[in-house]
């Protein structure tokens, strides 16, 4: 998860100046994020009724493509050549520390499971429904598992992910400097590779998983990442701004192709219409990321932006407002959001493992999602102006 751009917006905006738009999408994916991992949770402990239905269930991609979309734009933008006061040196050392601080958090995360695995709260068999049995049966092991980023419990395998790509990410910049328009040959010849060869890749896995390949091939999902950055160093969203800003034929056409794929994906999912071309719809797997969910991805990503630029009512709106203040902050939200779905999932195992219980579970985490939010605003805001405040003279004290 990239660091937040600068917290300030001009009225004549700089080339760094803060996108709203793209706090709000983060938004977005973090609320989906959570809402998603709480349900599987409850659904993992036995819980068969109705969802909170979040953007994956009507259509072929998750938050998660978003995400990793978005971080990687955000590397580039904030760090990539194209600033003038770029140093490679430099930008190695912001990209270094932040890989630094996830894997500390991510640390901090694992010992908090650790803890929730080990409260005797929850039986032997909604341990192993959680997948979280190993880190009491032998919590060595697991431990220096986790450490070395070999095996994870759920929810941590995605930080892991990140350090890799942040850790990578200097290497990658230094030859998108060198050569800017033939660097993204390096992830796509990565994602290539996954497709042929999806055996290679593979970095870990997560308790219970059925295969050694884990979740997440990463050189799949390194196209999302690094093609996000090359996009950032171009500032290719800052441009198409500037081309399709209040263009309400930009936003149907788009709108338009979303509603379309999602039609497609309603009927292959809910009918057996398309069973004479293809029980599974193509390039939908998710750890080796499928085309389908790539091209799904992009469809999301360009409905979302051009109603942002033709209708700017909406980031002003109170919805608006809410979703940019939690995308504000995707570190410690997402962090809060691991914590508050093993919580929820507790919670939801006390009220009785019941319909309502589940409702009352996901309520509370985003209601605690937006407060955490909120608060980090207001400090952050507080920062600023206790930073912007003149300072007064020592000499002219009494």
């Amino acid at each position: 998860m990239a660091t937040s751009h600068s917290a300030h917006q001009p009225t004549a905006a700089p080339p760094t100046a803060r996108d709203v738009s793209i706090d709000i999408l983060r938004g977005v994916a973090l609320v989906s994020i959570l809402i998603n991992h709480l349900t599987w949770f409850c659904m993992n402990l036995g819980y068969v009724g109705h969802s909170v239905p979040t953007l994956s269930r009507f259509g072929y991609s998750s938050s998660a493509e978003l995400f990793f979309l978005l971080s990687g734009y955000l590397v580039g933008y904030i760090y990539g050549p194209h600033k003038p006061d770029y140093r490679w040196w430099r930008t190695t050392g912001h990209l270094l520390r932040r890989a630094a601080q996830l894997y500390l958090v991510s640390l901090l995360l694992y010992a908090f499971v650790f803890a929730v695995a080990a409260a005797g709260v929850l039986t032997p068999e909604q341990l192993d429904r959680l997948r979280i049995a190993a880190l009491v049966r032998a919590p060595t092991q697991a431990a220096w598992d986790f450490v070395w980023m070999l095996r994870w419990p759920p929810l941590l395998d995605i930080l892991f992910t990140y350090v890799l790509y942040l850790m990578a990410a200097p290497a990658f910049i230094a030859v998108l400097k060198a050569a800017p328009r033939s660097a993204i040959l390096l992830p796509v010849i990565a994602y290539v590779m996954s497709q042929v060869a999806p055996e290679f890749g593979y970095l870990g896995m997560g308790y219970g998983d059925d295969a050694l390949a884990g979740r997440w091939n990463k050189l799949a999902w390194s196209v999302l990442f690094f093609g996000g950055l090359t996009a950032g160093n171009a500032t290719l969203l800052r441009t198409l701004k500037t081309r399709l800003a209040g263009s309400v034929r930009a936003f149907a056409v788009a709108a338009g192709t979303m509603g379309a794929v999602t039609l497609l994906f309603l009927v292959d999912t809910r009918t057996r219409w398309l069973d004479p071309f293809f029980t599974t719809m193509p390039g939908i797997d998710q750890p080796t990321l499928g085309p389908t969910r790539i091209l799904h991805t992009l469809v999301v990503i360009s409905t979302f932006f051009t109603a942002m630029w033709a209708f700017p009512s909406l980031a002003r709106s109170r919805p608006g407002r809410l979703l940019q203040t939690v995308g504000e902050h995707p570190l410690p939200v997402f962090a809060a959001g691991v914590g508050l779905t093993y919580s929820g999932a507790l919670l939801y195992v006390h009220l009785g493992e019941s319909g309502s219980a589940y409702l009352v579970a996901v309520v509370l985490a985003l209601l605690a999602t937006v407060a955490l939010a909120c608060a980090l605003r207001w400090k952050a805001q507080a920062l600023a102006t206790a930073s912007a405040a003149p300072r007064g003279n020592p000499a002219g004290r009494g």
